[in-house]
C-alpha cells in the first residue's frame, strides 16, 4: 500500500512540475526573451525613473542602439493605498521584432518601488 501511495505522490509532483513549467513557457515568446546585453538594465532604470519622476500619463522611453531593443513606461493613477504611494504603470517593450505590453501596480516602500 505504501508503494502505491508513493507512486501516486510522485505522479502528482511530476504533474505539478509540468504545470509550473508550462505556466512560464509564455516567456519564450515575449520581447524580454530576446533582450541582450544591457536591455534589461535600461528597461528597469527607465521604469523606476518613470515611477519616481514622471506625471501620470507621461511616457518615459528607453532604447538600446546596440541591440535595437526599445520600450516605454507610462505611469498612471497615482494614489495613497494603505499608507503607501502607489501607481499603475503600463510597460511596453520590443526586441527582435517581438512586442509585449503589461500593466502593473507598484507601491513605494521606503526608497524602492515594488509590486505589492
Amino acid at each position: 500500500m505504501n508503494v502505491i501511495r508513493a507512486v501516486i505522490m510522485l505522479f502528482f509532483l511530476m504533474l505539478s512540475g509540468f504545470s509550473f513549467s508550462s505556466n512560464v513557457s509564455f516567456l519564450n515568446y515575449s520581447s524580454i526573451f530576446y533582450f541582450q546585453g544591457n536591455d534589461k538594465n535600461l528597461m528597469m532604470s527607465n521604469l523606476m525613473n518613470a515611477l519616481s519622476n514622471y506625471a501620470d500619463g507621461k511616457k518615459a522611453s528607453w532604447k538600446n542602439p546596440k541591440t535595437g531593443a526599445w520600450g516605454y513606461a507610462i505611469p498612471s493613477n497615482t494614489r495613497t493605498q494603505n499608507g503607501l504611494r502607489c501607481r499603475n504603470v503600463k510597460v511596453f517593450n520590443e526586441a527582435n521584432n517581438v512586442t509585449g505590453a503589461s500593466n502593473y501596480t507598484f507601491c513605494k516602500y521606503g526608497n524602492n518601488w515594488k509590486i505589492p
